[in-house]
């Protein structure tokens, strides 16, 4: 948690794309993101039915829900995955604070527009979100060749599994389809029953 709160204090620093950086970051770690989820690939994949738009995020008093269209495991069409995004105490890592910072620097003109957008209104691309963030590792003085967003995800399961959270709500929050690629993911003791959410807000 400290690296984490370490990465979000040098996105303060970044003007705006630091801004968009730490929405990426805090959703990716709390809401165990793949990076696919918060972007494309490349800013032309971006497509309303498959990718997570400003209409995929609404405010559920105290957080937030993610409504995401397609994971890796559900295909578009498919039922969506409902995520819940906590409300923390501290600001530094609170995504729904991020959020809001990012409603303020680019209001929401379409609630089609892509989370994330650049300055002409198109998707940013997994490829350049990953450039930010390496700057950001850099600048936090963190091993930018051992961590990526990607590490987020990891991260953040491991830490509700040592925390006791039940593997079939982490499973759940985070998309996992099976157990075997959970564990390939997580090094922990089996945990004992808790609830994802409650944890979540523990973290800060």
């Amino acid at each position: 948690m400290q690296q984490l709160r370490l990465i979000c204090k040098v996105c303060d620093n970044m003007g705006s794309k630091g801004v968009l950086l730490k929405v990426a970051i805090t959703f990716c770690f709390y809401g165990m993101f793949r990076q696919s989820n918060v972007c494309p690939r490349v800013s032309k994949d971006f497509k309303v039915n498959k990718s997570t738009s400003r209409a995929c995020v609404t405010f559920e008093d105290p957080g937030l829900v993610v409504t995401l269209p397609w994971t890796k495991t559900r295909q578009a069409g498919g039922q969506p995955l409902l995520v819940p995004l906590p409300k923390l105490s501290s600001q530094a890592t609170c995504p729904v604070i991020a959020y809001k910072n990012l409603l303020k620097l680019q209001p929401t003109t379409n609630v089609n527009q892509p989370l994330l957008a650049a300055k002409n209104g198109k998707s940013i691309s997994t490829t350049l979100l990953s450039k930010w963030f390496k700057q950001a590792l850099i600048l936090a003085g963190l091993p930018h060749k051992l961590i990526s967003l990607h590490s987020l995800r990891r991260s953040a399961a491991t830490i509700l599994a040592h925390s006791g959270v039940n593997i079939a709500n982490i499973k759940t929050h985070a998309d996992w389809k099976s157990t075997s690629s959970f564990w390939q993911y997580v090094a922990a003791q089996k945990p004992a029953e808790s609830v994802v959410a409650k944890a979540m807000k523990n973290l800060s």
